[in-house]
């Protein structure tokens, strides 16, 4: 299925806004275990870089079962030296394998389930975020399409069981538009919400899920003398606090290239609204396979990556969540958020 050309409504535009608010939440660190969750060099992961997840839901599609789906990659590298690879054999880039989560909360070895499969997407497939529809059985994955030609940008894949050995049972929707980095919000009834960019990250409606409006180019921007003063980049798909309103994760990077993860509150009755946004991120790279120094594997120095994200079962408003660290592991950590 080819995407029509999206659209851009100016009415719905001026009329949508960003609210600020005082701080009313803070996130705070509950856990942050000192070892990657997945990591090539302590045998967890087969591909020498394993990172920037998406966590896949229990559904019946899956058979109950739960997990990560993984940026995946083949790359040859010497610890602590960063190697700036994107090269993998045979599929020539990045892949998407697949760890199920057990039931003591530790994962299993990722397999392949997702792989190039046309000129769109030939030298590579990449940060993927997934959602699940209830409704209709289906996951929604937004990933990025890497091209060696012009066509390539952000992707739309969906699936009833995204863990599915390779090839699995996907329909691939094409590219969207020229970008990357998409994270869906869905209501209970239409319209839905896509959070996507990669340098400022937008705003687009939806009805369909295969359609999409831009509501606000600049939704949520960069700003002088911050953690986010580079760039603001969508992490995984907001989540439901028990006040109603959305907590939403997402990636930033500053001047020195450093990325780490801040977040956003929605406003639950209309979530083109932000009540507060984070000052300083929640999380740093500080750890050797974070940063990328020895005697870790590093593909980019100083990176955490926040892609995946889930309550925690029985705990109100508290989140697990996995990221990326230096490109080339996983990491996790738990958040508690708490309104005062």
């Amino acid at each position: 299925m080819r995407y029509p050309s999206v659209s851009l409504s100016l009415s719905l535009v001026s009329s949508f806004f960003i609210s600020l608010s005082s701080a009313d939440y803070s996130v705070n660190l509950v856990s942050l275990p000192a070892d990657p969750l997945l990591s090539y060099l302590d045998n967890t992961t087969s591909f020498p870089q394993s990172f920037n997840p998406s966590w896949v839901e229990a559904s019946p599609g899956t058979m109950g079962v739960k997990g990560l789906l993984v940026r995946s990659q083949n790359c040859t590298f010497t610890p602590g030296k960063c190697i700036a690879c994107n090269g993998l054999n045979p599929f020539r880039g990045s892949v998407i394998s697949f760890s199920a989560q057990r039931n003591d909360g530790s994962f299993e070895q990722p397999y392949l389930v997702f792989a190039p499969a046309n000129t769109e997407e030939d030298m590579g497939t990449e940060d993927p975020r997934i959602k699940y529809d209830s409704t209709t059985g289906l996951y929604h994955m937004f990933y990025t399409c890497y091209s060696s030609g012009p066509n390539g940008g952000l992707c739309h894949a969906t699936t009833t069981n995204p863990t599915a050995p390779f090839p699995g049972e996907w329909i691939r929707h094409g590219v969207m538009w020229k970008g990357k980095s998409a994270a869906l919000l869905l209501m209970p009834t239409p319209p839905h919400f896509l959070y996507q960019g990669d340098s400022n990250i937008q705003l687009w409606s939806t009805h369909d899920l295969y359609n999409y409006t831009l509501l606000n180019s600049t939704f949520i921007t960069p700003r002088s003398n911050m953690f986010d003063s580079r760039l603001c980049e969508a992490g995984p798909p907001p989540m439901t606090l028990s006040d109603g309103n959305y907590i939403f994760f997402h990636n930033s990077a500053n001047q020195t290239n450093a990325y780490h993860p801040g977040f956003v509150i929605l406003n639950g009755a209309d979530p083109s609204q932000i009540l507060q946004r984070s000052s300083s991120p929640i999380l740093s790279p500080t750890r050797d396979w974070e940063i990328g120094s020895y005697p870790a594997e590093c593909n980019v120095p100083n990176v955490v990556f926040l892609e995946a994200a889930a309550p925690v079962d029985g705990m109100v408003d508290n989140f697990d969540v996995w990221f990326g660290g230096s490109d080339a592991v996983i990491g996790t950590a738990r958040f508690s958020v708490t309104k005062t």
